[in-house]
């Protein structure tokens, strides 16, 4: 009855086709959390701007656990931080079986939710038009910053710093313990 029925590209193409719906119908939700981000150095709102950051992530996936994946992070010379994407290496420690790009795109975004204009307002200490600025060994709590001209963090354990108009900023060795989870619904 059916003998006049041919295979065809088309139709092998519209199987594989509801194939993949039916899989991906199914397919559980990745969540990738940034748990650390350890900041080296950044300059910010000069003409040298510059940044070295690195990122650590842990990793759900199908009732799997992964942790201590890293990413480092740098801004191009001459480029701005506001601006510019960021140079993010290639995951260390990554036991997953995702594409290096979804490390990229999300420990970009992590660092850009920490730190900058973008960054959240927080509690915790609000300085504005200041010149000169030192804090040193900050813990915990948030920082937000405007209208500030020459300032220099370091050796602090911080949870964001907002920079509302800022210049000639400074920032050695801190740390960002705040965890942010990111939720990707996989279709592959």
């Amino acid at each position: 009855m059916y003998q006049h029925l041919k295979p065809t590209f088309l139709g092998a193409l519209f199987i594989i086709f509801c194939l993949s719906m039916i899989s991906s119908a199914n397919a559980e939700d990745l969540k990738v959390t940034c748990v650390k981000v350890v900041q080296k150095y950044q300059k910010y709102g000069s003409s040298q701007e510059s940044l070295k950051a690195t990122i650590y992530f842990t990793v759900d996936y199908q009732n799997r656990h992964y942790k201590d994946i890293s990413v480092d992070l740098s801004l191009k010379p001459n480029s701005r931080y506001e601006t510019s994407k960021l140079q993010v290496s290639a995951p260390k420690n990554n036991t997953t079986n995702f594409k290096p790009i979804l490390f990229s795109e999300v420990g970009e975004a992590c660092y850009r939710k920490l730190v900058g204009a973008q960054a959240a307002k927080v509690s915790g200490m609000s300085l504005s038009s200041t010149t000169g600025l030192n804090l040193n060994n900050i813990n915990g709590g948030g920082i937000n910053l405007k209208d500030v001209n020459g300032a220099k963090i370091t050796n602090s354990n911080l949870i964001v710093i907002r920079l509302i108009n800022t210049k000639n900023l400074t920032m050695v060795n801190n740390t960002f313990t705040s965890k942010i989870p990111y939720a990707i619904d996989i279709k592959e």
